[in-house]
């Protein structure tokens, strides 16, 4: 540590090595690599849901998970598939979700529960919020919208 802080470490498997704007690490052991869920993952999930969201915001508060972003009406696999079998239907979802993505359909912020991934409330918004833009202090929740608002909602 060179801040002064003697905030002294060692790094198993890392050397330093002259990196493009000064030090970097090379880490050169395998990691525990794999996806949420593998049998060699040191990772296990409380639970797993998957979310018809693309989430550009993100916080948890207490027990409240709270996720915001355009609605996700793709299924990859499927797509692919079809996209595989060249049929022309596909590009009409396509052409939406990519209008979405511009904010044609809003956003939706959802309240999961943090504990089994219920959903608890959800809210619609005409404009996309802003990457990483929720924000919580006392009872109240902020986000900043693509449309330059920020809208304050407040828990019963």
């Amino acid at each position: 540590d060179e801040s002064g802080n003697n905030n002294h470490g060692k790094a198993n498997n890392a050397r330093a090595i002259r990196g493009k704007a000064g030090m970097a690490m090379q880490f050169t052991g395998r990691g525990a690599a794999g996806t949420v869920g593998q049998k060699d993952s040191f990772v296990e999930p409380n639970w797993t849901h998957d979310v018809p969201l693309l989430v550009r915001a993100m916080l948890k508060s207490q027990d409240t998970l709270f996720i915001a972003g355009p609605p996700d009406i793709v299924n990859e696999v499927e797509t692919f598939e079809l996209l595989a079998q060249r049929d022309k239907g596909v590009e009409v979802t396509l052409a939406r979700q990519d209008a979405i993505l511009d904010g044609a359909e809003g956003s939706i912020l959802r309240a999961v529960n943090a504990k089994d991934g219920s959903t608890l409330a959800e809210v619609q918004f005409s404009s996309l919020p802003v990457w990483d833009s929720l924000a919580a202090a006392g009872s109240s929740l902020y986000l900043t919208t693509a449309d330059g608002r920020v809208i304050s909602l407040k828990s019963k």
